[in-house]
């Protein structure tokens, strides 16, 4: 294979697979029996009901321009796909008024043949046209990749006609990409701004890899409707949170925590007069942390990100002290992540309030774990020797 041939074909994968995801959440956006879209699984995008039944199949044509017009491969291939799968599918796993649909996501011709399959399902003349096709290849006597489709498609008439009875062709009316954020603007208005956003945030979480498009081959990237309504709702909340007052944190929540590893490190390094501000702190960002879960504005995924975040900020500011030769000075340390800690917050979500309380409530949390932990963070220069049997000693 030539370069100029490889580069042709890893374009066409990536055009495909590119156009396909957004494709996929057209459809779980603007239908609400839909339960779950698949791609590259059956058929370029295959639609399912609550039940788990194909609903519909569709292929996406994104290669300009597209022809379908009497005895292109486009058609014929389709059709012939089409015929495959149904003959290989359990009856029991098809919707009875199941659609089979070529999407052109650019401006295609549509020949007389595509027209009349098109008129099967209001005419009820399949034998005519059929009959016609059949004449047609008669007379051909090369064995072409078409006559091939042909051939298969003619072993199951009727299957064939079936299929052809729910056969559709559409087309976008502005160019595919528009079609979908004005629809998704439209449905959803100011709070699903900037959508395309939404979109490449759906393709990393289901990790629908763009750089190498081989890779949908190898498992069923698959968008549910309680995984879609999930992240959909996180987007169309208003996405913001008040950390909670930190004098309205009951007594006893904070004296029982008067006696833990974080409270220890502080007083470790004269950090007495910062303890009650701390324990309040952690709380509030305990509560935010449970709340939000709840609610569904951030995931444990999220949070185990937040932590490895400002673990690596602390140990930025700790090897800068170290590299000044200065003696360890923990209070300082404290000082500097607690007060420096603008970016350690969760991401997607606006936590009204002071930042830095949110950058307390982490780091008292992270220095509140046991210090052989992934995450721990100490303010004492030796605080895993120091602490390390802390719990062990206060079951």
């Amino acid at each position: 294979m030539s370069n100029s041939s490889f580069k042709n074909e890893r374009l066409d994968s990536f055009l495909g697979y590119y156009v396909e995801a957004p494709r996929a959440l057209y459809h779980i956006v603007s239908d609400d029996s839909i339960g779950k879209v698949r791609i590259e699984n059956l058929d370029d995008i295959s639609i399912f009901d609550y039940e788990g039944r194909i609903k519909k199949l569709e292929q996406v044509k994104y290669k300009s321009p597209c022809n379908l017009t009497d005895y292109s491969k486009d058609l014929w291939n389709t059709l012939y796909n089409w015929l495959c799968i149904i003959e290989n599918t359990n009856k029991d796993n098809i919707c009875s008024n199941i659609k089979f649909v070529i999407y052109s996501w650019g401006k295609c011709e549509i020949g007389n043949l595509a027209n009349d399959f098109l008129s099967i399902k209001n005419k009820d003349n399949f034998d005519e046209i059929w009959k016609k096709q059949e004449e047609y290849f008669k007379e051909k006597d090369d064995d072409n990749e078409i006559k091939q489709y042909f051939n298969k498609l003619n072993t199951n008439k009727e299957l064939l006609k079936f299929i052809l009875n729910s056969f559709y062709i559409e087309q976008p009316i502005k160019s595919s990409s528009e079609d979908f954020i004005d629809m998704l603007t439209n449905k959803y208005g100011e709070t699903f701004k900037l959508i395309n956003n939404f979109n490449v945030y759906i393709k990393g979480c289901f990790g629908i890899d763009l750089e190498n498009p081989k890779l949908k081959t190898e498992k069923v990237i698959e968008i549910t409707r309680q995984q879609f309504d999930f992240y959909k709702d996180r987007y169309d909340r208003l996405n913001a949170y008040d950390l909670v007052d930190s004098f309205s944190i009951e007594t006893q929540k904070i004296e029982n925590l008067k006696a833990s590893l974080m409270v220890k490190q502080l007083e470790e390094v004269n950090l007495n007069d910062s303890v009650d501000t701390a324990i309040r702190d952690y709380i509030a960002w305990e509560i935010l942390c449970t709340d939000c879960s709840t609610d569904g504005y951030i995931n444990e995924q999220d949070i185990n990100q937040i932590y490895y975040d400002a673990k690596t900020e602390w140990e930025e500011h700790r090897n800068y002290l170290s590299r000044q030769n200065q003696e360890y000075d923990g209070a300082d340390l404290y000082y500097r992540c607690c007060n420096e800690g603008e970016n350690i917050k969760p991401k997607r979500l606006t936590i009204r309030g002071s930042q830095k309380r949110v950058a307390r409530g982490i780091y008292n949390t992270l220095a509140n774990k046991p210090v052989n932990h992934y995450c721990s963070v100490g303010w004492h220069y030796q605080y895993e020797d120091k602490f390390k049997d802390f719990y062990e000693n206060n079951i």
